[in-house]
């Protein structure tokens, strides 16, 4: 993709591309700088790494990063990305960065992120097995999502795990899943972004992140259990759950009964509901979704905000409801919330530590905590190649929406 680097200094690429026989018009109308009040040019790009924008062998435009010694709060270092303003080739909404020719043939998994860095550690690290693609200084777009959709391999989405990083995976996930595709989730440590794994855990730690994901539609319904009221989370756990993987919705049912303490009758009329709702008009369904983002942020800045025996309360009282009143209680929370910050799949590592014996004994939380921590040390080695374990995620195969109809019992689900 041919990177470069735009020195600091006011116009040094301006002179330099002068040198190399551009005009001050084409630097103009390429986006590569910008007239002041007094009508000399100068340089849009200023101490950043910059990534050409290609769509078929064709540079539409550059997105440029930010020197990572600076941060928003240095004066007039600008924003993280720079792109290219919009031009006649080229309008940031339209063009995903990253998109290569591997994909269309079916080589490759797409991964979507944040940033061109992002990609590049995607795709660097795992030899073009998967490939790292980003929209451009906005959130996806309708168009982008499009594009995705139209590649042969269901994309992981690997956002930042950060707030915004969780809002824009939601996000992702609905414009996604209109499409009738099934997209899957990375779980990455708290704060980190692909770059990072790549930089402090090589290249095996960022392989394991993408071979071990999550049904996105899983990793949103366990927001809504955890985070939701019975009156407003059973309408919006079923609408989660009528967007993702059909095979999954009998244990999606018996989870929502649970948590919300409804009948399982009700739990599978609310979750038959949402799915004709998702048959008729998904797209409706998305806007609806979508529009609710302001309160999905606030559920999450709550949510991080409360200390470990309640942040994970939910979460444990889904595996056994005399965890969080047992006297080691504290304990298992403090290292359930250990393990998130590393990058574990907490719900994921709970239920593979009961798949064998769902009885926990006398003492459940202290028996929970020997068996997270046996499981995690077998499924996660950061630097090395761990056994490949947990949710089945082959989500890749698409299906239709009039294939989106459920069994009449809505399956059976597994039980406890």
């Amino acid at each position: 993709m041919r990177p470069g680097y735009a020195p600091a200094g006011w116009d040094n690429l301006v002179n330099h591309a002068r040198g190399q026989g551009a005009t001050d018009t084409e630097l103009l109308e390429s986006g590569l700088a910008t007239m002041t009040r007094r009508g000399t040019l100068i340089d849009r790009f200023r101490d950043r790494a910059v990534f050409p924008i290609i769509h078929q062998d064709r540079i539409l435009g550059f997105v440029g990063r930010r020197n990572p010694a600076h941060t928003d709060e240095t004066p007039h270092a600008g924003p993280k990305y720079l792109n290219t303003p919009s031009t006649a080739l080229f309008t940031k909404g339209n063009q995903l960065y990253g998109a290569l020719p591997d994909l269309s043939r079916g080589d490759a998994t797409p991964v979507l992120v944040e940033g061109p860095m992002d990609a590049h550690a995607i795709t660097l690290a795992t030899a073009g097995r998967y490939v790292g693609v980003a929209p451009l200084g906005t959130a996806l777009t309708e168009s982008q999502a499009s594009q995705l959709a139209a590649y042969p391999q269901a994309p992981i989405i690997a956002t930042d795990a950060d707030l915004a990083g969780h809002v824009a995976a939601e996000k992702d996930h609905w414009l996604l899943a209109q499409h009738a595709i099934l997209p899957s989730r990375a779980i990455l440590a708290a704060g980190s972004d692909p770059s990072d794994l790549l930089e402090r855990g090589g290249p095996d730690a960022l392989l394991d992140a993408l071979e071990n994901p999550v049904a996105s539609s899983q990793v949103l319904l366990r927001e809504r259990l955890d985070n939701m009221p019975a009156e407003t989370g059973l309408a919006s756990a079923a609408t989660v759950a009528a967007s993702g993987d059909p095979t999954l919705w009998g244990e999606a049912a018996v989870a929502m009964a649970t948590r919300f303490e409804v009948s399982d009758t009700q739990a599978r009329t609310a979750l038959l509901a949402a799915v004709k709702e998702w048959n008729t008009d998904p797209r409706q369904v998305v806007r609806d979704q979508i529009s609710c983002s302001p309160d999905l942020r606030q559920r999450l800045e709550a949510q991080a905000d409360l200390p470990p025996e309640q942040r994970w309360a939910g979460t444990a009282t889904r595996i056994d409801a005399r965890l969080t009143s047992a006297a080691d209680w504290p304990a298992l929370a403090n290292l359930i919330n250990q393990l998130h910050q590393e990058g574990h799949d907490v719900p994921r590592l709970l239920d593979d530590s009961i798949a064998d014996n769902p009885h926990l004994g006398h003492t459940p939380a202290r028996e929970m905590r020997y068996r997270l921590a046996a499981q995690a040390s077998r499924t996660y080695q950061p630097c090395g190649n761990p056994p490949r374990r947990g949710i089945p995620t082959d989500l890749s195969p698409r299906f239709s929406h009039d294939r989106l109809t459920p069994p009449k019992d809505i399956g059976s689900g597994p039980t406890r």
